[in-house]
């Protein structure tokens, strides 16, 4: 972009009866979607939208959806990442068609908005860029509204988990990057103050190191931007300590706690970086595993899988 503030649509698909879209709104990137519907005037759209503008120059824009399913027996849900192929215009097949997605926007590699959209369609018409044709997807503008800065290209991309983490049979620890365990034998978390380690050589600047839940109970040490992040559910209420400074590069030992009181603390390299307060303790057993160096079913606000890109070693957990 140049100086102009960013405007208009850069792709679209489908209509006021159902689709989705990708544009700029006073500088700002939003993504909407609109669920199927033979009455779409009482419809309610979809929309997450990034704080900050866009900024000048060029940019890397990625809308990821993940699909979200509750199995029986866990209140968390399971995201699977998930998308289609794509070509400049024309109609797709059916993929999920109304199902429960997860939708993390990024900017330039950094988070943006999330959230999550129930009834969209993934596939619901013509694939248009650049400008939406016929009627439009969000009520925020009128077609074609063509957007007013240059898009080199526009991809959609099927993703699936590679098979890299395997169950273990070590239940106590420590544990290293790949391992799994199963949620009948990872830790008992409920109602615990806990501790949660690990020994990493960091060569990313995303990733998990060690989770356990999904999105109604559990925890995850995770990297963000570069920084160390404890995320925290209890009955769905997401609480997330993120370090001030990034790590770099290197070989680190990383921990965090969460004390009786709700106290929360990251600890790297045995100096403290930073604190803050949870409401409470995890209130229920996680119905998810434990995974060390992903996580498919995202405790935190992140994509899923999110792997680590580096070594994780002697990862432990201690409820206390």
């Amino acid at each position: 972009m140049g100086d102009e503030t960013p405007n208009g649509v850069i792709f679209a698909e489908g209509g006021r009866k159902g689709g989705f879209a990708l544009f700029a709104r006073n500088g700002q990137i939003v993504y909407e979607g609109t669920p199927q519907s033979t009455t779409p005037a009482t419809v309610p759209h979809i929309q997450i939208s990034s704080k900050q503008r866009l900024p000048k120059g060029k940019s890397v824009i990625e809308v990821v959806a993940t699909k979200v399913e509750a199995p029986a027996g866990d209140q968390g849900a399971t995201p699977k990442p998930v998308a289609r192929p794509g070509r400049r215009s024309g109609r797709f097949p059916q993929v999920d068609q109304g199902q429960a997605f997860h939708i993390s926007l990024l900017i330039n590699g950094k988070t943006a908005a999330t959230g999550e959209f129930k009834g969209v369609p993934l596939n619901a018409g013509t694939l248009s860029i650049g400008s939406n044709n016929g009627n439009p997807v969000s009520r925020d503008y009128a077609s074609p509204n063509p957007f007013n800065g240059v898009i080199n290209g526009v991809t959609f991309t099927v993703k699936r988990p590679a098979a890299q983490a395997t169950t273990t049979t070590n239940l106590a620890g420590p544990w290293s990057k790949g391992d799994v365990l199963s949620a009948e034998d990872a830790p008992e978390v409920a109602n615990h103050a806990l501790v949660v380690s690990a020994e990493i050589e960091v060569a990313g600047t995303n990733g998990v190191i060690v989770a356990q839940g999904a999105q109604s109970n559990g925890y995850a040490l995770y990297l963000k931007d570069g920084k160390i992040a404890f995320a925290l559910r209890s009955a769905g209420q997401l609480t997330t300590l993120i370090a001030g400074e990034p790590l770099g590069f290197g070989h680190f030992k990383v921990e965090a706690k969460l004390a009786a009181d709700g106290g929360i603390s990251i600890i790297v390299n045995g100096k403290q970086t930073v604190s803050g307060h949870a409401p409470g303790l995890i209130a229920r057993q996680p119905g998810r595993g434990l995974s060390v160096g992903l996580n498919s079913s995202p405790v935190g606000d992140y994509p899923a899988p999110n792997p680590f890109a580096g070594t994780i070693e002697k990862a432990t957990v201690q409820a206390l």
